[in-house]
Parts: C-alpha cells; sequence; structure tokens
C-alpha cells in the first residue's frame, strides 16, 4: 500500500474525530440519539427552478449542495480556527434550514461522505418533508478484509440515491494497484441499482478508470483557474506539471483546467465539477461561467445558508446565456 498522504491524514482524521457538524449533537445522532428536532415544516416549492440533468435516471440540479461546510470540514488554508467555526456555525436546525434553502431555489441535491450526518439526512427527508437526492461517497478499504466495501453498504442503507468513490484519498489506491477495488465498488454500487462514479483531484485517477473499461456512470473533477492570489507558482507542488498535486496551505486542486477540460470532454461521460472556487478563493459566477462554459454538466459548490440563493440565481442566470461549445451528457 502507497505511503499516506498529508491531505488522507487530514481528512481521516477529521471524519474521526467530528463525524458530523456540530461535533456535540452529530456524534450523538451518529451514536442512535435523536437529533433535534425543530418545528416541521416542508420545504417550499422552489421560487423558480434551476435547470436539471439526469445522473442515470436520476433527475439532478445543474447546482449540487456541497456536504464539507456543513459537515465542519474546510480547505482553509492556514487558518486553523475555521473548520471550527463552521461547526460551531452550522448547528442541525441550520442544516435543515440550509436544505430548506436549496430545494426552494431549485437545488435537489446534495453530496455528503458515508461517516457524516446520515442520521441528519434519514431525519430531514422522513420527518420534515424532505426531497433533497442523497449522494453518498465511501471509499474502498483494503485493510479491512472481507468488508472493504462497507462504507458504500453505510450508504445504500442509508437511503442514497447516488453513489461514487472518494476523491484524493482514492489516488493512493490506484498508485497502490489497487484497481480492483475501484471495480468492485462500481460494481456494487451498480448492482444496487443507482449510477456509480468516481471522484479525483488528479486525472490520473481518471487515466487509470478509463484504461481498466470501468463501468463508471460519471466523474467527478475538480476544475478550476489558478488564477488566485495564493495559487501555487510555476514549478511549486500543485503547480501544472508537478508531480504533486497539494499545494502549500492545502490550497490547490486542479493543477492544470485546460487538460481537465480536454480529458473529460473527450471521455463522453457526464462529469461534475467541484472545487470550483477553488474553496472560496474563485468570485461565485467566474467560477460557475467557467466550469458549464468549458464542458461540465454539473457543478458541486458547498454553501452557507446565507450563500444558497445567491448562488442559484448566478447559476440560473449563467445557465439562460451560456455558449457552449460541448454538448450535455446529462
Amino acid at each position: 500500500m502507497a505511503k499516506m498522504s498529508r491531505r488522507q491524514f487530514v481528512t481521516d482524521s477529521v471524519l474521526a474525530s467530528t463525524g458530523m457538524a456540530a461535533a456535540a449533537a452529530i456524534s450523538g445522532a451518529q451514536a442512535g440519539a435523536e437529533p433535534p428536532r425543530p418545528a416541521p415544516a416542508s420545504p417550499p416549492a422552489p421560487k423558480q427552478a434551476l435547470p436539471m440533468g439526469k445522473l442515470g435516471n436520476i433527475p439532478i440540479s445543474r447546482v449540487i449542495l456541497g456536504g464539507n461546510l456543513l459537515s465542519g470540514f474546510s480547505h482553509s488554508r492556514d487558518l486553523r480556527y475555521v473548520s471550527a467555526l463552521m461547526q460551531h456555525y452550522n448547528t442541525p436546525e441550520r442544516i435543515y434550514e440550509t436544505f430548506r434553502l436549496a430545494e426552494a431555489n431549485g437545488i435537489n441535491a446534495l453530496v455528503i461522505h458515508c461517516n457524516q450526518d446520515l442520521n441528519l439526512l434519514r431525519h430531514y427527508r422522513r420527518e420534515l418533508g424532505g426531497n433533497m437526492k442523497w449522494i453518498i461517497f465511501a471509499l474502498p478499504d483494503p485493510n479491512d478484509k472481507g468488508n472493504e466495501l462497507a462504507g458504500f453498504q453505510k450508504g445504500i442503507d442509508a437511503g442514497a440515491d447516488v453513489m461514487y468513490i472518494h476523491g484524493d484519498p482514492g489516488l493512493q489506491l490506484i498508485r497502490a494497484g489497487r484497481i480492483d477495488l475501484f471495480k468492485r465498488a462500481v460494481d456494487f454500487i451498480k448492482d444496487h441499482g443507482m449510477p456509480a462514479g468516481v471522484s479525483t483531484h488528479s486525472l490520473e485517477v481518471v487515466h487509470a478508470c478509463e484504461k481498466a473499461r470501468l463501468n463508471v456512470d460519471f466523474y467527478l473533477k475538480t476544475f478550476h483557474r489558478n488564477t488566485y492570489p495564493t495559487a501555487p507558482r510555476p514549478g511549486e507542488p500543485g503547480s501544472k506539471g508537478h508531480a504533486r498535486n497539494d499545494g502549500a496551505f492545502d490550497n490547490s486542486w486542479c493543477q492544470d483546467a485546460e487538460e481537465t477540460a480536454r480529458v473529460m470532454n473527450g471521455i463522453g461521460k457526464p462529469w461534475i465539477a467541484f472545487k470550483v472556487m477553488a474553496a472560496g478563493a474563485l468570485p461565485p459566477r467566474e467560477s460557475i461561467q467557467y466550469a458549464f462554459s468549458n464542458g461540465a454538466d454539473f457543478v458541486l459548490a458547498g454553501m452557507f445558508d446565507w450563500q444558497v440563493a445567491e448562488d442559484a440565481r448566478i447559476a440560473r442566470d449563467v445557465l439562460a446565456g451560456l455558449k457552449r461549445t460541448h454538448p450535455w451528457r446529462a
């Protein structure tokens, strides 16, 4: 097995220590305790619908709500307090409100890790009348012999509508020669009647999956230009052509946007662009415009409650006037 990367260590540590948003309350929810019950309020009908695509046969809004901010995980560069701040801000009640705002603004799907707030998701769907589609991701565990796909089973048991393989940690499996685990995971998801995807920060994973002819329905790929002030400079880790994808202070995810667009658009499968704002370093309109104009079928964006309506409005404006050179694949 390849040596664990710094980012994988940080991600695994965060998942192990926080579990889900608002640390104490969420730990109780995962242990089986009843989540806090705000006054029941079914999500209102969308004020203005977003254009839709499909993953498999499942209608998905062109903008998808990201789960990092809700679960208290932040790519915050060298600002160490930001994840704790998000955990305090995004209480279970505020998470439910964010879901309601998303639905009211035409966003019908959420991405979340299999080890995070699954009880909150079930409560929102079953008790509060929510209709969000759950896109849940997991990672095969080569160290859990005979139970390597437990994370995917957990997502299925929670009621996932779509599942995919976790991005950056998955690169370590590819480099360790474990494409067999990717195949098993994809087949497992599809055998349970769901679209199956693969996420990655690196095109290396995409190339490996395509070479192995995995039956992947869609990809998620980081996609942004490195034009923000703290982006890696030429020759630095995270810059175009460098062997390392991760830059200083955890601030680089897409090394080469032009090559990403060329590869992803040449495959002919739907793809979801994520980290389009470089974790908050690029403005929403510029980022959403760039992603859709260059072939992405969906944009995955982390949003606080107060950002949802504005980002949805920007996406509607962009999509209404879009000049796109590649066909929609979903």
